[in-house]
């Protein structure tokens, strides 16, 4: 079985992937990319301009949530992340929430912040496993690959604003489903709302085990860090941190 992962390192996202196929034992081959020049592959494997890419034995699946739906194939019954109904609904309910607000405004607040670090900090981030020929070009295109993303993904400050009040509407309400002392946002299991939420959670909460390096609080710029030691202190913020610790396996079987 041959399996490769089409991603954009950094890509919370694609952590999402990752970590899917290493809880599984799944060996695989990552073909990593920085943002924009990825467009390129994908289009040739999926004709979307998405990552991640799964290509599993000739059969092509985009996106970290359908990859996460695709690999439970492969998953004995106490590690499928998506249980039987009624449980099953809340679980999607709960995925979906997080894709689309979670990874949506933490993507584009760490976009905004990160921006102001020096470039070669930036390159060190985003450049991470990828080929040299891009990890050159990066040096003379950062400019306009910033601005790229920067209208692509509509960030400004009135945009990053009200995305941190999205979140925190989000983190008030895993914060209720934690406040009894459940292990899990859905009681005693581990499911693919756990696992989406902990790597959504990540420009947050900079985790250790991540698939790539990730910076340390005290390389931030200190508005940053302000909002990273808030939210790493809530409820919310530790449980993230703590499905990192305990749940991501620590070595991947195959890159």
């Amino acid at each position: 079985m041959t399996i490769r992962l089409l991603t954009i390192p950094i890509s919370h996202y694609c952590e999402k992937a990752r970590w899917g196929l290493e809880r599984l034992g799944l060996a695989y081959h990552e073909e990593a990319h920085i943002q924009g020049f990825h467009y390129w592959r994908t289009w040739r494997l999926s004709r979307q301009p998405l990552v991640p890419v799964l290509i599993d034995n000739g059969e092509t699946i985009t996106g970290s949530a359908s990859i996460l739906r695709h690999l439970e194939r492969y998953a004995r019954p106490e590690h499928k992340l998506y249980p039987d109904p009624p449980l099953r609904a809340r679980v999607d309910e709960l995925e979906v929430l997080f894709d689309s607000v979670l990874g949506v405004e933490s993507r584009r607040w760490f976009y905004f912040q990160y921006r102001q670090q020096p470039a070669s900090a930036i390159l060190r981030l985003i450049a991470q496993r990828v080929p040299a020929h891009e990890r050159l070009l990066a040096r003379w295109l950062l400019w306009p690959m910033q601005e790229f993303a920067r209208k692509r993904l509509n960030i400004s400050l009135r945009t990053v604003e009200a995305g941190l009040e999205q979140v925190r509407q989000v983190l008030a309400h895993t914060d209720t489903l934690l406040a009894d002392g459940r292990p899990y946002l859905l009681g005693d299991r581990f499911t693919a709302a756990d696992l989406s939420f902990a790597c959504l959670m990540a420009p947050f909460t900079l985790p250790r085990r991540y698939g790539v390096r990730l910076p340390g609080p005290e390389e931030l710029p200190a508005a940053m860090q302000t909002t990273v030691s808030s939210i790493s202190q809530s409820l919310s913020g530790q449980h993230a941190i703590r499905l990192f610790e305990e749940e991501r396996p620590v070595l991947p079987p195959c890159r």
